[in-house]
């Protein structure tokens, strides 16, 4: 047996002995080792020096027996010719990732470890997917490859996977987010989550279901803080050329098709059921069309049965206004196909320019078309368009965040070069992983539930809707009222939102001048209208609203 020095491995160095004896038999220990040359013999150096019981660490090393080897290391000496490579166990074979068609498989068993079946994600190959790319979560996303993924949490521990979606229901969103990405990178919106020179990385990221902050319902797609976001950053910034316009209808079916006299909501339905119906995945923006919702899943009002609506909404102002806002949309629709449809069959077929596509083209466009007005004043009047990747994100009425129109480039005599953007703002710092949101305008739950399909229980905007011309008809002068109120310009037709915590003051206002007697004026009854003008002129009615409130009309 070689020759091996031993030493102590403990959490406690043994104090030097003070004892001459044991010096003695370590110093023969020595003289023995060399006298043996290399004969079997083994030297315990520090055997002799074993530390007191009260000096003993944790590790519970019996000293007393020679053969416990715990808490000592073997060294090589020189001579053995003996290195530290050869003491150490051999290498664990690497892990073999198998391209397969079929479900998840197990990994064999190595030698010293469990066998275990670790989670897989596979998905079916998809265009704008590399293989081993990290989604937002950290989480893997395979492309025809079964890759192990460790389970991601959050700060408090939570999965984050939510992001993602879950199921098989939530693929295919999946897929298209990735595909609509590809095409929003490729067309000049920076959604990368690197950042690149003089770029830092996308502060926002697409996710397949989101939640409403306050009241934790499901609110589908939306765009979620990839990670920490300053105030006024913004989050979103898209060029023209992507957006849905009446220009870009009228470069499709021209201009003999899309006169300058037609609203701008009936142009872009057109071309958004030629881009889905018609061209299908040949157009150039499939990849954004194949993300909006069908008009079940918008749930607008507008577009409900009349007996949904007479059993759901009856009794209401929603019910109306849906009502009403049906009936326009069906008589738009009416009106094409005796017109454009009739002259023009080639541009517009039959099979896709249906009632059923018409309304939904026109839930899409209630529920995400903004106006826009950009500050380079080369159009007269605001722009309807629909903005792709930005009208995924959702509505909060709190929310100070809004849409706008933004113009890049000189415009000077001699030369112009402009670019337009759309561009969206942050109002706030938002965290990793919350839900961005901005405003969609002071819209009551029934405004919401017609044009968006939603309502919220906490929604600060919310209002009935109060009609008040009845009381100026009978009012007295009320000709010479209606005048004056239009010239403050307090709405002469009395329809006014009233709110659940205030009230207000056009509408105050307008209570207050329809309850007005002549006897206020100093006025009789059969006064000339040139002088009650003239009385109401120099009143003020904005004060005392008490009066207004204590009256009995």
């Amino acid at each position: 047996m070689a020759s091996r020095a031993v030493f102590w491995m403990d959490q406690e160095r043994p104090r030097p002995c003070r004892s001459t004896a044991p010096r003695r038999m370590f110093i023969v220990g020595i003289f023995l080792a060399f006298a043996s040359h290399g004969r079997g013999f083994t030297a315990w150096l520090g055997q002799s020096c074993k530390p007191r019981p009260s000096q003993r660490s944790s590790t519970g090393l019996r000293a007393t027996q020679l053969d416990d080897l715990d808490g000592v290391v073997l060294v090589p000496m020189a001579e053995d010719d003996v290195s530290i490579d050869d003491m150490k166990p051999p290498p664990l074979p690497d892990l073999q990732v198998e391209e397969r068609d079929d479900g998840p498989k197990k990994f064999p068993a190595l030698d010293g470890m469990r066998s275990s079946s670790p989670r897989i994600a596979k998905l079916p190959d998809v265009e704008g997917l590399e293989d081993g790319k990290r989604s937002l979560t950290g989480e893997v996303i395979a492309t025809g490859m079964e890759l192990s993924l460790p389970k991601t949490k959050g700060k408090a521990g939570k999965n984050k996977r939510w992001l993602k979606g879950r199921g098989a229901a939530k693929r295919r969103k999946l897929e298209e987010n990735s595909r609509l990405e590809k095409w929003l990178e490729t067309n000049g919106v920076w959604v990368s989550e690197t950042a690149a020179w003089g770029q830092p990385a996308a502060g926002v990221s697409m996710a397949v279901e989101t939640r409403e902050q306050t009241e934790n319902e499901v609110s589908g797609r939306g765009l979620v803080a990839r990670r920490d976001i300053e105030q006024y950053e913004d989050l979103a910034r898209v060029p023209k050329p992507l957006l849905l316009t009446k220009e870009s209808s009228c470069e499709v079916f021209g201009e003999e098709c899309i006169p300058a006299d037609m609203s701008e909501y009936p142009a872009i339905a057109l071309h958004l059921i030629y881009e889905k119906f018609v061209k299908k995945e040949e157009s150039f923006w499939a990849p954004y069309i194949a993300v909006l919702p069908s008009t079940e899943e918008v749930g607008a009002s507008f577009a409900w049965e009349d007996e949904e609506l007479n059993t759901l909404l009856n009794g209401s102002i929603c019910r109306n206004m849906s009502l009403y806002l049906k009936e326009q949309v069906r008589g738009e629709f009416n009106g094409h196909q005796a017109t454009i449809f009739k002259q023009f069959p080639e541009k517009f077929p039959a099979d896709a320019f249906t009632y059923e596509n018409y309304v939904w083209a026109y839930a899409i466009l209630f529920s995400r078309a903004v106006r826009l007005d950009f500050p380079d004043g080369q159009d007269e009047e605001d722009t309807v368009a629909l903005v792709p990747y930005i009208d995924l994100i959702n509505h909060n009425p709190n929310s100070q965040s809004r849409i706008r129109g933004v113009s890049e480039g000189a415009n000077v005599p001699g030369i112009t070069s402009t670019e337009r953007y759309v561009v969206v703002r942050s109002d706030r710092y938002y965290n990793k992983y919350e839900q961005i949101y901005i405003t969609y305008g002071r819209k009551s739950n029934a405004q919401l539930l017609m044009l968006y399909g939603f309502s919220m229980e906490r929604n600060t905007q919310d209002s009935v809707t109060i009609a008040a011309g009845q009381l100026m008809e009978t009012s007295p002068f009320a000709d010479v009222k209606k005048r004056v109120l239009d010239e403050m310009e307090v709405p002469p037709e009395g329809v006014f939102p009233l709110y659940r915590d205030r009230f207000t003051n056009e509408m105050m206002m307008y209570l207050r001048m329809a309850i007005i007697q002549p006897e206020d004026l100093d006025l009789d009854d059969d006064a000339d209208p040139k002088q009650v003008y003239r009385a109401l002129k120099q009143l003020d009615i904005k004060q005392a609203t008490g009066e207004c409130l204590g009256r009995n009309f």
